[in-house]
Protein backbone atom coordinates (compact mmCIF):
# COMPACT_ATOMS: atom_id res chain seq x y z
CA UNK A 1 0.00 0.00 0.00
CA UNK A 2 1.09 3.83 -1.26
CA UNK A 3 2.01 6.12 1.48
CA UNK A 4 -0.77 8.54 -0.37
CA UNK A 5 -3.22 5.80 0.41
CA UNK A 6 -2.49 4.57 3.85
CA UNK A 7 -3.10 8.38 4.77
CA UNK A 8 -6.64 8.50 3.30
CA UNK A 9 -7.43 5.61 4.60
CA UNK A 10 -6.68 6.46 8.12
CA UNK A 11 -8.66 10.05 7.07
CA UNK A 12 -11.46 7.75 6.70
CA UNK A 13 -11.10 4.76 8.84
CA UNK A 14 -8.60 4.49 10.94
CA UNK A 15 -9.27 1.67 12.58
CA UNK A 16 -8.88 0.05 8.69
CA UNK A 17 -6.09 2.19 8.29
CA UNK A 18 -4.58 0.40 11.23
CA UNK A 19 -5.31 -3.49 10.26
CA UNK A 20 -3.76 -2.88 7.16
CA UNK A 21 -0.77 -1.38 8.71
CA UNK A 22 -0.14 -4.29 10.51
CA UNK A 23 -0.99 -6.70 8.16
CA UNK A 24 2.11 -5.34 6.47
CA UNK A 25 4.27 -7.28 8.87
CA UNK A 26 6.90 -4.63 9.02
CA UNK A 27 10.31 -6.10 10.50
CA UNK A 28 11.49 -4.47 14.22
CA UNK A 29 14.38 -2.76 12.27
CA UNK A 30 11.91 -0.95 9.82
CA UNK A 31 10.25 0.30 12.08
CA UNK A 32 12.96 1.31 13.61
CA UNK A 33 14.32 3.21 11.36
CA UNK A 34 10.58 4.79 10.17
CA UNK A 35 10.89 6.09 13.91
CA UNK A 36 14.28 8.15 13.18
CA UNK A 37 12.66 9.44 10.00
CA UNK A 38 9.68 10.55 11.71
CA UNK A 39 11.79 11.99 14.99
CA UNK A 40 13.89 13.93 13.10
CA UNK A 41 10.80 15.57 10.51
CA UNK A 42 8.95 16.42 13.65
CA UNK A 43 12.23 18.14 15.04
CA UNK A 44 12.62 20.22 11.87
CA UNK A 45 8.96 21.52 11.69
CA UNK A 46 9.19 21.87 15.95
CA UNK A 47 12.72 23.91 15.28
CA UNK A 48 10.85 25.58 12.58
CA UNK A 49 8.34 26.48 14.43
CA UNK A 50 10.52 28.18 16.91
CA UNK A 51 12.73 29.95 14.31
CA UNK A 52 14.78 27.90 13.71
CA UNK A 53 16.90 28.42 17.20
CA UNK A 54 19.34 26.18 18.20
CA UNK A 55 18.04 24.73 20.93
CA UNK A 56 14.25 23.54 20.87
CA UNK A 57 12.22 24.32 24.17
CA UNK A 58 10.76 20.96 25.26
CA UNK A 59 7.93 22.60 26.98
CA UNK A 60 6.39 26.05 27.16
CA UNK A 61 8.43 27.84 29.91
CA UNK A 62 10.48 24.80 30.60
CA UNK A 63 13.77 23.97 29.37
CA UNK A 64 15.89 23.70 26.19
CA UNK A 65 17.74 21.09 24.51
CA UNK A 66 19.08 20.29 21.21
CA UNK A 67 17.44 19.03 18.34
CA UNK A 68 19.71 15.72 18.71
CA UNK A 69 18.39 15.52 22.30
CA UNK A 70 14.83 16.66 21.56
CA UNK A 71 15.11 13.54 18.65
CA UNK A 72 16.52 11.39 21.06
CA UNK A 73 13.68 12.21 24.00
CA UNK A 74 10.69 12.33 21.10
CA UNK A 75 12.16 8.87 20.11
CA UNK A 76 12.25 7.09 23.86
CA UNK A 77 8.64 8.70 24.25
CA UNK A 78 7.01 6.92 21.54
CA UNK A 79 8.84 3.13 22.79
CA UNK A 80 7.38 4.31 26.21
CA UNK A 81 4.32 4.87 24.93
CA UNK A 82 4.43 1.71 22.73
CA UNK A 83 5.33 -0.61 25.59
CA UNK A 84 2.80 1.12 27.69
CA UNK A 85 -0.58 0.20 25.07
CA UNK A 86 1.24 -3.54 24.73
CA UNK A 87 1.19 -3.79 28.93
CA UNK A 88 -2.37 -1.37 29.18
CA UNK A 89 -3.83 -4.17 26.38
CA UNK A 90 -2.72 -7.41 28.24
CA UNK A 91 -4.30 -6.22 31.25
CA UNK A 92 -7.53 -6.25 29.21
CA UNK A 93 -6.91 -9.19 27.07
CA UNK A 94 -5.08 -7.80 24.16
CA UNK A 95 -3.09 -10.02 21.82
CA UNK A 96 -0.65 -6.86 20.21
CA UNK A 97 2.55 -7.30 20.57
CA UNK A 98 5.91 -4.27 20.79
CA UNK A 99 6.71 -4.50 17.41
CA UNK A 100 3.24 -3.88 15.86
CA UNK A 101 2.41 -1.36 18.94
CA UNK A 102 5.69 0.60 17.91
CA UNK A 103 4.85 0.57 14.39
CA UNK A 104 1.45 2.21 15.07
CA UNK A 105 2.98 4.68 16.99
CA UNK A 106 4.99 5.96 14.78
CA UNK A 107 2.98 6.03 12.24
CA UNK A 108 0.49 8.38 14.69
CA UNK A 109 3.53 10.69 15.18
CA UNK A 110 4.01 10.95 11.42
CA UNK A 111 0.12 12.06 11.40
CA UNK A 112 0.93 14.70 14.33
CA UNK A 113 4.07 15.91 12.13
CA UNK A 114 1.46 16.29 9.14
CA UNK A 115 -1.32 18.29 11.80
CA UNK A 116 1.72 20.80 12.60
CA UNK A 117 2.59 21.56 9.42
CA UNK A 118 -0.67 22.34 7.94
CA UNK A 119 -1.22 24.21 11.09
CA UNK A 120 2.06 26.30 10.39
CA UNK A 121 0.74 27.06 6.85
CA UNK A 122 -2.51 27.98 7.91
CA UNK A 123 -1.18 30.27 10.71
CA UNK A 124 0.37 33.59 7.97
CA UNK A 125 -3.21 33.32 6.84
CA UNK A 126 -5.53 32.72 10.09
CA UNK A 127 -4.80 32.50 13.44
CA UNK A 128 -8.19 31.63 14.32
CA UNK A 129 -8.46 29.39 11.59
CA UNK A 130 -4.94 27.62 12.55
CA UNK A 131 -6.34 27.36 16.19
CA UNK A 132 -9.45 25.44 15.06
CA UNK A 133 -7.23 23.22 12.92
CA UNK A 134 -4.72 22.38 16.00
CA UNK A 135 -8.16 21.35 17.87
CA UNK A 136 -9.48 19.23 15.40
CA UNK A 137 -6.19 17.66 15.13
CA UNK A 138 -5.66 16.87 18.64
CA UNK A 139 -9.48 14.94 18.58
CA UNK A 140 -8.71 13.07 15.06
CA UNK A 141 -4.81 11.75 16.99
CA UNK A 142 -7.17 10.84 19.80
CA UNK A 143 -9.44 8.77 17.67
CA UNK A 144 -6.73 7.39 15.75
CA UNK A 145 -5.05 6.46 18.72
CA UNK A 146 -8.37 4.57 20.17
CA UNK A 147 -8.81 3.28 16.92
CA UNK A 148 -4.79 1.82 16.27
CA UNK A 149 -5.02 0.63 19.68
CA UNK A 150 -8.57 -1.42 19.07
CA UNK A 151 -6.32 -3.30 15.83
CA UNK A 152 -3.47 -3.54 18.15
CA UNK A 153 -5.25 -5.99 20.13
CA UNK A 154 -7.86 -6.90 18.12
CA UNK A 155 -10.68 -5.83 19.98
CA UNK A 156 -14.12 -6.28 19.17
CA UNK A 157 -15.45 -3.20 20.84
CA UNK A 158 -14.48 0.90 20.89
CA UNK A 159 -14.60 0.60 24.57
CA UNK A 160 -11.72 -1.58 25.49
CA UNK A 161 -9.72 0.09 23.08
CA UNK A 162 -10.49 3.04 24.67
CA UNK A 163 -9.51 2.19 28.16
CA UNK A 164 -6.46 0.88 27.01
CA UNK A 165 -5.32 3.73 25.61
CA UNK A 166 -6.39 5.83 28.61
CA UNK A 167 -4.76 3.45 30.91
CA UNK A 168 -1.41 3.69 28.95
CA UNK A 169 -1.68 7.30 28.70
CA UNK A 170 -2.33 7.72 32.53
CA UNK A 171 0.68 5.26 33.32
CA UNK A 172 3.12 6.84 30.66
CA UNK A 173 1.96 10.32 32.35
CA UNK A 174 2.88 9.70 35.62
CA UNK A 175 6.22 7.49 34.68
CA UNK A 176 7.17 10.86 33.02
CA UNK A 177 5.78 13.11 35.75
CA UNK A 178 8.41 10.92 38.54
CA UNK A 179 11.25 11.49 36.00
CA UNK A 180 10.69 15.11 35.70
CA UNK A 181 10.45 15.68 39.41
CA UNK A 182 13.49 13.36 39.87
CA UNK A 183 15.20 15.36 37.55
CA UNK A 184 14.44 18.48 39.10
CA UNK A 185 11.58 19.48 36.35
CA UNK A 186 8.40 19.89 38.66
CA UNK A 187 5.86 22.55 38.39
CA UNK A 188 7.92 24.79 40.75
CA UNK A 189 10.50 24.52 38.33
CA UNK A 190 8.97 25.17 35.54
CA UNK A 191 7.23 28.63 36.99
CA UNK A 192 10.69 29.63 37.47
CA UNK A 193 11.92 29.00 33.88
CA UNK A 194 8.88 30.80 32.71
CA UNK A 195 9.43 33.48 35.31
CA UNK A 196 13.33 33.93 34.20
CA UNK A 197 12.01 33.65 30.17
CA UNK A 198 9.28 36.05 30.96
CA UNK A 199 12.09 38.32 32.54
CA UNK A 200 14.46 38.00 29.98
CA UNK A 201 11.93 38.86 27.35
CA UNK A 202 11.37 41.85 28.94
CA UNK A 203 14.84 43.46 29.48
Amino acid sequence: MALGDLLSLTLRAPREAGDRLLALDLPLGTVIQAMVLVCCLSVLLTAAGQGMAPAVEVMPGTFTVSPFGYAGLLGGALLLLSGALVLAGRVLGGQGTFQQALALVVWLEFLAALSRLAQALLLPISIQLAGLAGLAAIFWLLWCLVAFTGALHRFDTPLRAFGTAALAVLGLGLVLGLALSVAGVGPEAMAGAHAHAQGTHHV
